[in-house]
């Protein structure tokens, strides 16, 4: 198996690390990559690396992924997860007081 990665892999490790990171920072509280690498038994680099696409997880890191965060596999593989999950843009808003948006204090 070749280690050079095609356009449609690197574009498919980009979506799947975006899922992955999403699903991360879409917890009621703040959840640090350390937390869910100490449950898979990796390293928080390792987790890094899934969530910005230079990595591809395997199956059954997938599969760990998919229990630790209570969803199925083909959330974490569907290329629509982050839009069919966010309303109104409300893990963007999340993290900002909307008086400081208005004044332009970010």
């Amino acid at each position: 198996m070749s280690r050079v990665k095609t356009d449609e892999t690197k574009h498919f490790a980009q979506m799947l690390g975006a899922n992955i990171k999403f699903l991360r920072l879409n917890q009621p509280q703040f959840m640090p990559q350390k937390v869910p690498a100490a449950h898979l038994g990796i390293t928080y680099q390792q987790l890094e690396k899934y969530e910005n696409g230079k990595n591809l997880p395997c199956a059954f890191r997938i599969k760990q992924l998919a229990d630790f965060y209570k969803v199925t596999p083909n959330d974490i593989l569907n290329p629509s997860y982050i839009h069919e999950n966010t309303k109104n843009y409300e893990v963007l808003d999340r993290g900002f007081d909307a008086e400081e948006v208005s004044h332009g204090d970010i």
